[in-house]
C-alpha cells in the first residue's frame, strides 16, 4: 500500500510541476513549442499560450502571415499520468479500507 502511496505521489507531483511551472506560458509557446515547418508565423503579432485542463497541458496559438490562425495542442501524455495518479490514489485507499475493515474483525 505504501509503494501505490509513493507512486501517485511522484506521478501527480511531475504532472503538477509540469503544467504549473514556474514559467509564462506565452513564453513556453516562444521557447519550446514550435509550429510546423510549413507555418510562417506573423512576428507582429502576439503568441498566446494557455493552460488546458483536458487534455492537461500547454496549448499555444499562432498567427500566420496569411492571417490564419494555427493552434498546437498538448499530447495526452500529462492527461495520462494524471489518471494513473488517480488510479493509483483510489487503489491505495481501498487497499487502507480494506486493511481496516480487516483489523477490525480480528
Amino acid at each position: 500500500m505504501g509503494v501505490l502511496c509513493v507512486f501517485s505521489l511522484l506521478l501527480g507531483i511531475s504532472v503538477a510541476a509540469g503544467v504549473y511551472s514556474v514559467r509564462d506560458p506565452t513564453y513556453s509557446c516562444l521557447v519550446d513549442v514550435l509550429p510546423s515547418v510549413d507555418v510562417n508565423v506573423d512576428p507582429s503579432q502576439p503568441i498566446v499560450g494557455t493552460i488546458t485542463t483536458f487534455p492537461l497541458g500547454l496549448q499555444c496559438t499562432f498567427i500566420t502571415t496569411d492571417g490564419d490562425t494555427v493552434i498546437e495542442r498538448p499530447g495526452w501524455s500529462s492527461s495520462a499520468l494524471a489518471g494513473m495518479s488517480l488510479v493509483a490514489l483510489f487503489g491505495a485507499g481501498v487497499a487502507a479500507a480494506g486493511l481496516r475493515q480487516r483489523q477490525r474483525l480480528n
